[in-house]
């Protein structure tokens, strides 16, 4: 593989930087660079500046979004940091009106309690289940709680004695 950076490279890099900063312009970004000598990437720009800097031929000031290269043989430099404006970036504004969530959705409830009502055939997953927010204490939503929680007094009628609950109501 043929080098990139080489010296002539680095030389022409060097004069081409010394001429911007006699003439007070201001220092070419890595794009400017890459685009100059045919780069493949700006990454191979960043590093040819870093290799006059590590040679010591240039001191290099950073800005956020630009740079400032003085010429240390000379002490010229290119023009003062110029931040680029970058626009502001617009926050998408919140949606109103009702979420319509698809029917596959799960939501999540506080601390993680979902719905454990099952639908159709379980299977490996939780997509039989119906995941909807539970009620602290409870392992259903509050329609399928209405369903599947039967108050005692109300499953002795139906089922007979509970088995915990005789012995308690026996003790005097």
């Amino acid at each position: 593989m043929k080098p990139v950076l080489t010296p002539q490279l680095l030389d022409d890099l060097y004069g081409w930087l010394v001429a911007r900063a006699a003439d007070g312009r201001h220092c070419p970004g890595n794009g400017e660079i890459a685009k100059r000598y045919r780069f493949a990437s700006i990454a191979t720009a960043t590093k040819a500046i870093g290799r006059l800097e590590q040679q010591g031929r240039i001191a290099v000031r950073r800005g956020a979004t630009a740079r400032q290269a003085t010429i240390t043989a000379t002490g010229d430099s290119t023009a003062p940091l110029r931040q680029a404006i970058r626009p502001a970036r617009k926050r998408p504004r919140p949606k109103t009106g009702p979420v319509v969530m698809p029917p596959t959705a799960r939501v999540i409830g506080a601390a993680g309690r979902q719905c454990q009502w099952i639908e159709g055939d379980p299977g490996g997953d939780d997509s039989c289940k119906c995941l909807r927010v539970t009620i602290r204490g409870s392992n259903w939503c509050p329609a399928h709680r209405a369903r599947v929680y039967l108050p005692p007094e109300i499953a002795e009628l139906r089922f007979g004695p509970l088995p915990g609950l005789l012995a308690r109501r026996t003790a005097p």
